[in-house]
């Protein structure tokens, strides 16, 4: 029997149920394979444009230095009811009205880094998904500033670690944090608190007790902070413990680590050190 041309053209190109399958199970193994990759590379990618924020803001902060007489760039801490009085940067992520605010960045007359940092972005960690403007805070010990009384977490049992005034002031600079990551729910005014004390006490009064863990660091890079040091470098320090056991909830509470936890030891160790 003769078969028609457009029956053969049929025959030949159908696809058998096996084959079908057969392709789907290929185009399946290849997504597993490539799905991770395309997220690894994204992580990287993310990682390496937040290392290039943090090393614009740690060049803003020495060049404000230089321009100022060696003084470092004031760094006030603030309560919501308080507000925040003019800064490296202003603004509390817990006020609507300035969390979600690119504005308040660059207004140099509020925000003294503002003069040298001309995009709002360079605050922000990319892997941060919150609603948040900024990801960023400055360690506490950097010239703390509090225009209607003494700043948290540098008074009492505090008072015998240094407080950094000037460039010239810090001693190890390569060892000493300036501008670290804050978890979006932790994140408030732009002063990090790190409790020298372990009173647990904002005044650094009381009973010495546990390593105290007051703001929260980042841990947006596969549980690695991003942060800047005096000397200029920017690292990715990986967490141990501590950061790692407490999951992202809004907001996270202050807690008590066990003492020599590692992480909130190292938070310590690159804050400051004692007179």
């Amino acid at each position: 029997m003769r078969i028609k041309r457009h029956e053969m053209r049929t025959r030949i190109t159908a696809f058998t149920l096996i084959e079908l399958l057969t392709v789907v199970a290929i185009i399946s193994l290849l997504a597993s394979l490539l799905i991770p990759a395309i997220l690894h590379g994204r992580g990287k990618a993310r990682s390496s444009r937040c290392i290039g924020n943090h090393r614009q803001l740690n060049l803003a902060w020495t060049l404000y230095a230089g321009d100022y007489d060696e003084r470092l760039v004031p760094n006030p801490d603030s309560t919501l009811e308080r507000g925040q009085g003019y800064g490296w940067v202003v603004g509390n992520a817990r006020v609507p009205t300035v969390g979600t605010n690119e504005q308040v960045l660059l207004d140099s007359r509020v925000s003294a880094l503002a003069a040298y940092v001309k995009e709002a972005r360079i605050y922000k960690c990319p892997s941060d998904e919150s609603e948040f403007v900024r990801s960023v805070a400055m360690n506490c010990r950097m010239n703390p500033t509090r225009y209607d009384g003494n700043p948290a977490w540098v008074g009492g049992l505090g008072t015998n670690f240094v407080n950094f005034r000037r460039l010239t002031d810090i001693g190890s600079p390569s060892e000493m944090l300036v501008i670290l990551d804050e978890r979006s729910d932790s994140i408030n005014d732009s002063y990090f608190g790190i409790d020298m004390s372990n009173t647990g006490n904002a005044n650094g009064l009381g009973t010495v007790r546990k390593y105290t863990i007051i703001d929260f660091p980042g841990d947006y890079h596969n549980d690695s902070l991003s942060a800047s040091f005096a000397d200029g470098h920017v690292e990715l320090h990986q967490w141990n413990d501590f950061v790692k056991r407490r999951p992202l909830g809004n907001p996270t509470p202050r807690g008590v680590s066990e003492p020599g936890e590692l992480d909130v030891k190292w938070l310590q160790d690159h804050s400051t050190y004692a007179k």
